[in-house]
């Protein structure tokens, strides 16, 4: 998201490597949350796990979702048109308090409601949905939020925060297939005189996981090391003694490029091309890889599997496509799953503009008349089978 990225100036992105010999999980489409409960009204858990510890769809290729970017009814067409077998399903109750001006309850009643309407289109379609939170404290009033010293020096802060994940998955742990697991606290960062990995974070990440399993068995659950969606976390990290723990980094980098314009209102900022440099480095394919390359040492060393559960570009960079395609490409060597960020959402990402510059007041010039050549590149990447996987 853009705020945790506008801070990654001062750290990294990235990922890791395994799964290009084993085999895709297909989807297997799954009782209602109504007909997953049992005799005693309890909703029963499910372990998506098979064998190889695989959640269904894996390896994940699919974009991010939240309530800006449409409802159920957008499903059919990112599982048709984009070929997605997977949607990070995102919780935003601060945004949705700030839009409507609703209280917390409504706006949690809102995103809930929503969520289970998306899943419920995901199992038609044979899609993965991932549930992910972050927005702590809900309120926009709060006076700050998850990035904050206040949020991570606050015990009441973190057992609040440790309760809505409760909820969250206490609503949804009846799912079937259609859930693939969890995804909470995106980005972890404490922003205090520069960015670092929250001192509480290592100990709310084995808190997130011990929530799942005590209440939904073996659903996997996506973590990222921190500090933010980036990859400096990675050099250090001891993996969770858990097996369906799914490692992630977001990709961003070089942000100069990939943010350049974004929330401007002229067109008159330093443009910069891809390939090419950036400062005092060339970016290409190889710069990508060896950026990333501690998400892959990580993943040599203790295996697992890794996910990038957001990466995306400004739409008129110039190499806007290119950009996202290497990107992709490193991925899939790795055996990594993605997820484009996002279907909706701020016009800069939106999938749904062409590549012209706009400002916030004049970008319904830039609405692409048919599907935006980031769309039809997604398409096509996610209509080929995935390298050394089967197809779903």
């Amino acid at each position: 998201m853009m705020r945790g990225m506008v801070a990654a100036m001062a750290i990294a992105a990235s990922l890791g490597i395994l799964l290009i010999a084993m085999s895709s999980r297909p989807f297997r489409p799954a009782a209602s949350a109504a007909s997953a409960a049992s005799a005693s009204g309890k909703l029963a858990a499910t372990a998506p796990a098979d064998g190889l510890g695989l959640p269904p769809n894996w390896p994940w290729r699919g974009v991010q979702l939240d309530m800006s970017g449409g409802d159920a009814e957008v499903v059919a067409g990112i599982a048709r048109d984009l070929h997605a077998n997977a949607i990070r399903v995102d919780l935003a109750p601060r945004w949705t308090m700030s839009k409507y001006g609703c209280s917390v309850q409504k706006a949690w009643e809102l995103n809930l409601a929503w969520a289970d309407r998306v899943l419920d289109a995901c199992r038609r379609f044979g899609v993965v949905g991932i549930i992910s939170y972050s927005q702590y404290p809900e309120d926009p009033g709060a006076g700050y939020i998850q990035d904050d010293p206040r949020f991570w020096e606050s015990r009441a802060d973190r057992e609040a925060f440790m309760k809505n994940v409760s909820t969250v998955v206490g609503r949804f742990r009846g799912r079937g297939d259609e859930l693939g697991g969890y995804y909470f606290m995106i980005e972890p960062l404490e922003r205090s005189g520069g960015v670092k990995i929250p001192d509480a974070w290592p100990g709310m990440a084995r808190d997130i996981v011990g929530a799942v399993r005590r209440l939904d068995g073996d659903r996997h659950v996506v973590m990222n090391p921190g500090p933010g969606g980036l990859v400096g976390g990675f050099r250090e990290l001891r993996p969770l003694d858990d097996p369906h723990v799914i490692y992630s980094t977001h990709m961003y980098m070089p942000l100069e490029y990939t943010h350049q314009g974004a929330n401007k209102e002229t067109g008159d900022f330093k443009k910069y091309e891809y390939p090419g440099l950036v400062g005092l480095k060339h970016w290409d394919k190889a710069a990508l890889e060896d950026y990333l390359s501690p998400v892959a040492a990580f993943q040599e060393r203790h295996g697992g599997l890794v996910w990038i559960g957001e990466f995306s570009e400004i739409r008129w960079a110039p190499g806007c496509e290119r950009y996202l395609e290497d990107c992709i490409d490193v991925f899939q060597s790795h055996g990594w799953g993605w997820s484009y960020f996002g279907y909706g959402g701020y016009h800069g990402w939106n999938l749904h503009y062409n590549g012209r510059f706009s400002t916030a007041k004049d970008r319904a010039d830039t609405i692409s008349d048919g599907p935006s050549a980031r769309a039809l590149l997604l398409a096509g990447k996610m209509s080929v089978p995935y390298p050394g996987a089967e197809a779903r």
